[in-house]
């Protein structure tokens, strides 16, 4: 499942005036739930590559705010030149600010983790990244602070905030920490209204499209365009998404889900 405020960031859009998120908002997070677990497959041509399960698993407050925990999984099947397993812990706030993060990616060869954290006046966010390389038995770690003069997203957030959004109207440059850089997510909100019909559902859903940019290189290799399709109702389930990454594009498409299989089976 990261992001300049240098924004003489020239994305051309053909759709709507790009705005800038700043986070300064209210957001609808009535969809997140407590216990909500979805479950993706992951294609790549016609090669099932392996899961992410993305997981609600608490909601708190601290000094009136509401804050989200959610994690992330990802685990690749036995397939060849693939073998990537990672687990993602994030915590955001009511208005989708990445506050608190900590991923550990585990190759063949390699082992990385990250962990950073938002901190105020002045605000930045604290990284500190280790990682060993089994094959040369080398091993590292680095703390950096990085400034900001804007709240961000990160990957897992970004998720969250895609799906609150899901039915306006608008084209939206949304700051993103991804693994302890900054970058920039442009998101095309309302391209259109459609059915979209995946393997897990008998019958097409109505969702409303999306598509957009990202303009860093994201876990995977995660990058470039993007299109996506989120269920049109207060669930606002992402149900299939075609990504581009380094060595080509991948599909990305809901396979099981828990708080909303009854909803959407009758929709």
């Amino acid at each position: 499942m990261n992001f300049i405020i240098a924004l003489v960031f020239a994305i051309s859009t053909d759709f709507h005036q790009q705005e800038f998120e700043k986070f300064d908002k209210v957001f609808n997070t009535s969809f997140i739930q407590v216990g909500e677990e979805l479950v993706y497959e992951v294609k790549y041509l016609f090669f099932k590559l392996g899961q992410i399960k993305f997981k609600v698993v608490d909601k708190f407050s601290e000094n009136g705010i509401d804050f989200y925990k959610v994690r992330v999984r990802i685990d690749s099947y036995s397939v060849p030149f693939v073998d990537i397993h990672a687990d993602f812990e994030a915590v955001f706030d009511s208005k989708f600010i990445a506050r608190r993060y900590h991923s550990e990616q585990r190759e063949r060869k390699y082992y990385q983790s990250v962990k950073y954290q938002l901190i105020e006046n002045p605000s930045a966010y604290v990284v500190e990244k280790n990682y060993y390389n089994f094959e040369y038995n080398t091993k590292g770690r680095k703390i950096d602070t990085v400034k900001i003069s804007t709240m961000y997203c990160d990957g897992p957030s970004l998720f969250y905030y895609a799906r609150s959004n899901f039915n306006q109207t608008k084209t939206i440059a949304v700051p993103t920490f991804i693994e302890g850089t900054k970058g920039i997510t442009v998101i095309n909100f309302g391209r259109k209204k459609t059915k979209i019909k995946i393997d897990a559902i008998s019958k097409p859903v109505d969702s409303y499209e999306i598509d957009g940019k990202a303009n860093y290189i994201g876990f995977l290799g995660l990058t470039g365009d993007f299109t996506g399709w989120i269920s049109a109702d207060e669930k606002a389930i992402p149900l299939k998404g075609k990504l581009k990454v380094l060595v080509g594009s991948v599909v990305v498409e809901l396979k099981s889900w828990n708080n909303s299989w009854e909803h959407i089976q009758k929709n």
